[in-house]
């Protein structure tokens, strides 16, 4: 037998952890002496000691580890809670490499302009609303403000006309951002108290009910100097979005903010608006992003022969002049489900070679050959080939140098040449959007001279 203090020495735990293990029936002494109360321990309990230890290394709490720990506890039961844990640090590691991509564009925001910036995004999940909502058309953008102060007012008689109830809180929702100067269309919503009883048929009128489900991750960045400047806002979120990783996923919202509900005044829209706006991070590149260059890229290839495949996707042809590509991506996330028989674990960017008109960009997935694409798609089969495979590290606003090295100075040095009029973008579980540890791969395909 041991004595507790040899125990503690012995195992490198301290008294008072042994204590506690006791208490919560984790590792009990072998024996305490009755008139004493001295507690004494056995060579063998090391090893559940030790076992013990490594499981909290792991990241196990100790009601995991008894857990773990149970005689009833079998094999498969034992693999499926290891596995838990490797997903659940799995989340938190990409979770705290994001706050570090953040934290690295804002020491860039810094660098560049001096200073703090002037308005501040936060990500935050939003709840899902009952509102009741119209939608009309203004004739140009001076009309706006007074088109959205008629409509509120159209909406608020139509909730009294209901007998349905406001809360005060109101939102405009923007589906696009695309600038119009004519005709532009207004959606405004009013936040319902509650839902819509069950069975209650609306008055016909210009005014309809929303269910607006909840958003998991939504941008969010508050605008005080009225709505005549509300653009800057919108520069804001896409700056921010761009340098973080993150792409829009739906339309958004602009949130009137009153001090209280009962202060809204009826005849001018407030000073101070919250834009929000749903977003997420990619799987496939959604843009083009700018910022320093932080990495070195290795350029020497690797070689490798791909058999002939098919894949399905959005064409896109021109000179990319105002990085209509970037925004091609961002449609390809959204209606990436649509694509039948697809294999997303490689997704490409099928590259025609320039001419004077521009040049063809297919951003596209792996599908089974035969199949056939969704409206708006196309189908492309690429031949088999022997590829140089270029390494690309990093975020993407390197890409253009990766592309003029492969081919001003890679290719007329080395010993191959062209073998088709094409070349590709890969993408597979080591791209990681926005972050440096990102890698995706150029496939030259090329044949010996």
């Amino acid at each position: 037998m041991i004595k507790i203090g040899d125990f503690s020495n012995l195992a490198h735990v301290t008294v008072k952890t042994l204590h506690h293990y006791d208490q919560i029936g984790l590792l009990k002494p072998a024996h305490i002496d009755r008139f004493t109360g001295y507690r004494y321990y056995t060579l063998e309990q090391l090893t559940r000691l030790n076992r013990i230890l490594a499981l909290k290394d792991l990241g196990f709490s100790l009601d995991e580890v008894r857990q773990m720990l149970g005689e009833d506890l079998d094999v498969a039961e034992l693999r499926g809670m290891l596995r838990l844990k490797q997903a659940e640090l799995k989340r938190h590691l990409e979770s705290e490499q994001a706050r570090l991509a953040r934290i690295e564009n804002r020491l860039r925001e810094i660098e560049r302009a001096g200073r703090l910036p002037a308005s501040e995004v936060v990500l935050k999940p939003v709840g899902g609303v009952s509102a009741l909502a119209g939608c009309l058309v203004a004739a140009n953008e001076g009309e706006v403000p007074c088109a959205r102060l008629s409509l509120r007012e159209t909406i608020r008689s139509f909730a009294a006309a209901s007998g349905l109830r406001l809360s005060g809180s109101w939102f405009a929702l923007q589906d696009s951002l695309e600038y119009v100067d004519r005709n532009k269309e207004i959606k405004l919503a009013g936040v319902l108290l509650g839902d819509v009883p069950k069975g209650m048929v609306l008055p016909n009128g210009p005014v309809e009910v929303w269910q607006l489900p909840p958003v998991a991750c939504m941008a969010s960045v508050v605008h005080s100097e009225g709505y005549e400047s509300i653009s800057s806002a919108y520069t804001t979120l896409y700056q921010w979005t761009q340098g973080n990783g993150y792409r829009p996923v739906g339309p958004c919202r602009e949130v009137y903010l009153y001090e209280s509900p009962d202060d809204a005044p009826q005849n001018h829209l407030p000073d101070y608006f919250e834009v929000q706006c749903p977003v997420e991070r990619p799987a496939y590149p959604a843009q083009w992003i700018s910022s320093e260059i932080h990495k070195e890229e290795k350029m020497e290839p690797e070689f490798a022969t791909k058999p002939a495949f098919d894949v399905i996707g959005l064409k896109y042809f021109g000179k990319n002049e105002k990085n209509e590509i970037a925004q091609m991506w961002d449609v390809f996330n959204r209606r990436a489900a649509e694509i039948p028989n697809a294999d997303f674990r490689e997704c490409y960017g099928v590259c025609g070679m320039a001419t004077e008109g521009g040049f063809e960009y297919v951003a596209c997935t792996r599908v089974t050959a035969g199949t056939q694409p969704p409206a708006g798609m196309v189908a492309r089969h690429v031949p088999e080939n022997t590829y140089a495979v270029f390494p690309h590290y990093g975020k993407l606003d390197g890409l253009s140098q990766t592309y003029d090295y492969i081919y001003h100075t890679w290719l007329p040095q080395s010993a191959y040449e062209l073998a088709g009029d094409y070349d590709m973008e890969m993408y597979n579980d080591e791209f990681k959007f926005g972050r440096d540890e990102s890698v995706m791969y150029i496939l030259l395909p090329v044949k010996k001279k």
